[in-house]
């Protein structure tokens, strides 16, 4: 082979090269969808378990002050008798604890959306990682030694990382097309400890 045809093989095989790595890349960008559509599944969670909570804050917050206010206005009566005024303060106090207890869980949820929260964004710093690897990938094809995670390992990586089987199964509803009432053990009044 003369060195005329050494280069034009040269060019011709760096050019078929780059044409697998821009397909392999093309391939792992038509993916990106799916896992976006993850993503929004967990924050759409996020939002109605947060929306949820605040919903329920408030109402307890709305009954604790017409608890306060009935008592209030009982204490006023000059008309009752002391035996009745101690058992009305005790059923009182007792409605107030259990809404305040009832205030307190929906509080506490917080820890459980910061952890929901998290796990979103570092799913999406995994997706800026790979969009990295893949521009490296496309720009540096003909290094054997540049390789890149495919986006399903990633997929795969943020499903292990859930400690909720809620997480799980909305993962696996986008993946799998599934009906949300069809998810084996889905509950919405399901309390799930972590």
């Amino acid at each position: 082979m003369s060195p005329f045809e050494d280069a034009q093989y040269d060019v011709s095989q760096s050019g078929t090269n780059y044409t697998l790595a821009a397909e392999q890349v093309v391939s792992e960008l038509e993916q990106i969808p799916t896992y976006n559509n993850v993503l929004r599944q967990q924050l759409g969670s996020i939002v109605a378990e947060t929306e949820k909570a605040a919903f329920d804050i408030a109402s307890q917050l709305q009954t604790i002050d017409q608890v306060v206010a009935d008592l209030s206005v009982l204490v006023e009566k000059p008309s009752l008798n002391p035996d009745e005024l101690v058992a009305a303060v005790r059923e009182s106090n007792q409605r107030l604890a259990d809404m305040f207890m009832t205030v307190l869980a929906s509080v506490q949820f917080q820890d459980v959306t910061r952890q929901q929260i998290e796990h979103v964004v570092g799913a999406l710093d995994r997706l800026d990682r790979h969009s990295i690897g893949l521009a490296k990938y496309l720009k540096n094809h003909e290094d054997a030694n540049t390789e890149f995670q495919p986006l399903s390992e990633h997929l795969n990586q943020v499903f292990s990382e859930y400690v909720m089987e809620s997480q799980r199964e909305s993962h696996s509803q986008v993946l799998d097309n599934l009906d949300p009432d069809s998810a084996p053990g889905a509950s919405a009044n399901k309390v799930e400890l972590f």
